[in-house]
């Protein structure tokens, strides 16, 4: 399943060297294909931990989310396991060169990150102008929001040079795997006994690096699924409660108008309807 959304460039009043040329959201059984632009491929997860990928000539594997710099000169192939939910956006082939002039580095194509709040924010923006890409000055702000996405994901890979701290590191595998799995019923003791700390300690430094909790984090991750199966599927809301691991489908309907302010059905009537 696939939403892409294309800037018409006619549109563009002020020409930056970063020009977006789509961006969108595919679910689904993920297969290699041959590109012609520069595509940013955020992943956030299929049925298996890790991606593998062969890139170059060579085997990686590659923790859930992560990012992938695909490039026409890139040598790549891979095949995902299940469903596989991608965030992508690309730029014209001519755009590395932009990218490396400033500083960005290509020669590792792919790199683990966190799925933070920040990168969620960023992209629930972007999602917010879909339906109006052709109005004026819209365009600039695509370019704008992408740029700052693209800065995300590079001061990442930079950080994880730097070795974190111990207990960063630890709560940032905690926060991957609740992104990894945030469809499935979680224990959320077992996840603190898995990264090695006491309950109090994981809490004490979850609230260093995360302004939700472990459970309003965990929230809206499947809140944010809960749309994209609204919009794309016509699943009955207790098939998506079921699916999305709420307790019961009255549950599911009132976590959801907390956080949105209107019910699934409200939701998905007017997304279809375009009001």
């Amino acid at each position: 399943m696939l939403q892409e959304h294309v800037i018409p460039e006619k549109i563009r009043h002020y020409r930056t060297e970063l020009p977006v040329s789509s961006y969108g959201l595919f679910y689904g059984k993920g297969t290699s294909h041959k590109i012609s632009d520069l595509e940013i491929c955020i992943r956030l997860g299929d049925e298996s931990e890790s991606a593998v990928d062969r890139i170059n000539g060579k085997t990686c594997v590659t923790p859930f989310p992560h990012v992938i710099l695909k490039t026409p000169d890139l040598l790549h192939s891979f095949c995902s396991t299940g469903d596989r939910m991608v965030r992508f956006f690309h730029y014209p082939a001519e755009c590395r060169m932009v990218l490396e002039r400033c500083g960005m580095d290509f020669s590792c194509p792919i790199w683990p990150i966190v799925y933070t709040e920040t990168l969620q924010r960023l992209f629930g923006e972007a999602d917010s102008y879909a339906s109006s890409l052709h109005v004026a000055g819209v365009p600039e702000r695509i370019d704008a929001i992408f740029w700052r996405i693209l800065l995300e994901l590079f001061l990442f890979r930079e950080s994880m040079a730097r070795e974190p701290d111990f207990n960063e590191r630890k709560i940032r595998e905690a926060a991957s795997y609740l992104h990894s799995h945030c469809t499935e019923k979680n224990n959320l003791s077992n996840v603190i006994a898995s990264v090695g700390m006491s309950r109090r300690s994981f809490y004490f430094y979850w609230r260093k690096f995360y302004s939700q909790s472990p459970a309003q984090f965990l929230l809206t991750l499947r809140i944010r699924q809960a749309k994209f199966l609204l919009d794309n599927t016509d699943h009955s809301i207790s098939r998506i409660a079921e699916e999305l691991s709420f307790c019961n489908p009255i549950y599911f309907i009132r976590a959801f108008r907390k956080r949105t302010g209107e019910t699934p059905q409200h939701y998905r009537r007017r997304v279809r309807s375009g009001s």
